[in-house]
C-alpha cells in the first residue's frame, strides 16, 4: 500500500522545518461521531460513538492576530456502524486571533484510517463453508476543520467540528461522508 508512504513524503519538510521553530503545541481531543450524507451533526436521535484524537501542532507564521499552523494527529475511534480503528492526520490551517483571547480556526488536510467493520463478515472457504472473518478496512480522506476557542496564557480549549469524506469505503458506497464534534485542550510550548 502506497499511502503510508505518500504522507511520510509530506510530512518530512514540515519535521525537518520544526527544528527551527519557536512555538509548538500539543493537544488532546475528546470526540463524538457521525456518519452522515449530509454536513451536518447529527447529536439528536444518534447514538454516542467516541474517538479519541492525540495532536502536535507547528506554528509557521504566528503574528499577534493570526497564525498559519501545521497539525498531525492520530484519532483512535470506535463507531457503531463503521468499527473501530486508529486514523492518522495531518492539516494545514489558519487561526484568527480575536480580543479577549477567543479564536476561531479553520483547516483543510488529508487523512488515513484502518479499522476493523462493526458488522459481522463471513467468507466462503473451498469446502463450502462460511467462517466468520474480521478484515481491517483501510481509508483514504479529507478533513476540513472548524474550530472557536478560547486561550489563556499557554492553554487553550476550543470546540472543533470536523466534516470528512472517506474513499474507497465499499462497492455498494465508495464514499463515507461523516462528522465529529469535540472538545479539546491545547498546550502552547515556547522554544528559547
Amino acid at each position: 500500500m502506497r499511502f503510508p508512504f505518500i504522507i511520510l513524503i509530506f510530512l518530512i519538510p514540515f519535521t525537518a522545518q520544526a527544528q527551527m521553530l519557536k512555538v509548538k503545541a500539543r493537544y488532546l481531543e475528546f470526540s463524538d461521531q457521525s456518519v452522515s450524507l449530509t454536513p451536518f451533526y447529527k447529536p439528536l436521535g444518534s447514538h454516542f460513538d467516541p474517538a479519541l484524537t492525540i495532536g502536535g501542532e507547528l506554528h509557521h507564521l504566528n503574528t499577534q492576530k493570526s497564525t498559519v499552523f501545521h497539525q498531525v494527529e492520530t484519532t483512535l475511534f470506535s463507531h457503531a456502524l463503521t468499527g473501530s480503528g486508529i486514523a492518522l492526520s495531518t492539516s494545514i490551517g489558519y487561526r484568527v486571533k480575536l480580543p479577549l483571547g477567543i479564536f476561531t480556526d479553520i483547516s483543510i488536510g488529508l487523512s488515513g484510517s484502518a479499522f476493523i467493520s462493526g458488522r459481522e463478515s463471513f467468507s466462503l472457504t473451498e469446502s463450502g463453508v462460511y467462517e466468520r472473518r474480521m478484515p481491517v478496512h483501510a481509508l483514504i480522506g479529507v478533513p476540513i476543520d472548524l474550530g472557536l476557542g478560547y486561550s489563556f496564557d499557554k492553554l487553550a480549549i476550543y470546540v472543533r467540528y470536523r466534516y470528512q469524506v472517506e474513499g474507497n469505503y465499499t462497492d455498494i458506497l465508495p464514499v463515507l461522508p461523516g462528522s465529529l464534534l469535540g472538545i479539546g485542550v491545547r498546550q502552547t510550548i515556547t522554544q528559547n
